[in-house]
């Protein structure tokens, strides 16, 4: 997932894109626009022309992701034998 934050004046606006689409969410939680499709260079180029500016852009990695490592996540702390393994053997 992609997301920018930009600030105008008094204002924070938050672009966000997934595999859900484009979304821009103001402050307050409120949707300002949302398209189904990746229009984050779009929608990021009109803000700029309108007078925002960019404060913070990253890459998150979505929260049900896999880990970097490629591991399942948590299965290290599962009860039961995949979270108990000693010396090769499952108790």
């Amino acid at each position: 997932m992609r997301q920018t934050t930009l600030t105008r004046a008094a204002e924070r606006l938050t672009l966000e894109t997934d595999d859900y689409g484009t979304r821009a969410t103001a402050a307050d939680g409120h949707v300002v626009e949302e398209h189904g499709t990746d229009r984050h260079a779009e929608a990021l180029d009109r803000l700029r022309a309108e007078g925002w500016r960019v404060t913070n852009d990253q890459a998150l990695r979505p929260a049900l992701a896999a880990p970097s490592d490629g591991g399942t996540p948590g299965i290290a702390d599962a009860p039961g034998p995949a979270g108990t393994v000693t010396d090769g053997e499952a108790s």
